[in-house]
């Protein structure tokens, strides 16, 4: 088991990637409305499920992470660490095409939680491997 530290951090890791991913999927229905004049109809039929993806990502992410938070293992830790860094990664590419808005600090919290959690469980596997 590990300390109660990581598992705090990846729960609110967690926490804040569900709530990312709910505003995303409760916001579907406004990009319904918004893709209607646009042609062809594979860009207006696409565009509502690449927009559900990335919420879809993050419930899973969310869901893993706290699994992963409560084994001491590099292995855990390494997954932990590679999920902070692709949160991360999203919220780089939303700050590139959209700019400063809640979601992208939502989703670098929650990147920089995962990462924190990774190195906490990495440290914890360490100092059971040594003993």
């Amino acid at each position: 088991m590990t300390k109660p530290a990581s598992k705090i951090t990846a729960i609110l890791a967690a926490l804040i990637l569900l709530a990312v991913a709910w505003f995303h999927i409760t916001a579907l229905p406004m990009v319904k409305t918004s893709t209607a004049d646009i042609e062809p109809a594979f860009f207006k039929n696409g565009l509502p499920a690449m927009w559900t993806l990335p919420a879809l990502h993050w419930v899973f992410i969310a869901c893993l992470s706290v699994g992963l938070s409560w084994y001491k293992s590099k292995a855990c830790a390494a997954v932990l660490m590679a999920f902070g860094l692709w949160v991360l990664v999203d919220a780089l590419v939303a700050f590139l095409h959209v700019g400063t808005f809640m979601g992208v600090y939502m989703l670098g919290a929650a990147g920089a939680l995962l990462l924190a959690a990774g190195f906490m469980l990495r440290k914890a596997a360490r100092a059971k491997s040594d003993e």
